[in-house]
């Protein structure tokens, strides 16, 4: 995957900037959750989602957890949305301290937009 040629449709959470954003590719919808830094790189959870969950997770009927773990597809960039290193990975995989915790249930209070209404 190339997430480079990903387009930004909205970003979901928003604190000093995006924690978590909606992209998509190919035709395919993707979460991407910040997750870490380090002295030299930011992380990135990408978690491909199907429209009805980001539905249901939009309204609150589901949580990024269980998001991450009933997606078909993980990966855990590092670096630079646009240029850094992609990888493949299973939620089972996944350093604990990058899983969504059980409640992060989407909270519209936290999206640019509702923090910033004047733009």
């Amino acid at each position: 995957m190339d997430f480079s040629k990903a387009t930004h449709i909205q970003d979901l959470i928003w604190y000093e900037g995006p924690l978590l954003a909606l992209y998509t590719l190919e035709d395919k919808l993707y979460l991407v959750s910040w997750t870490d830094v380090d002295e030299k790189n930011h992380t990135w959870i990408i978690t491909e989602v199907s429209l009805r969950n980001l539905v249901r997770f939009l309204s609150k009927s589901i949580s990024l957890l269980f998001l991450q773990e009933n997606s078909p597809a993980v990966w855990v960039l590092t670096g630079d949305l646009q240029t850094g290193e992609l990888h493949a990975t299973t939620f089972a995989e996944l350093r604990d301290d990058w899983k969504a915790p059980a409640t992060s249930y989407f909270d519209e209070s936290l999206t640019y937009e509702a923090q910033y209404p004047n733009g």
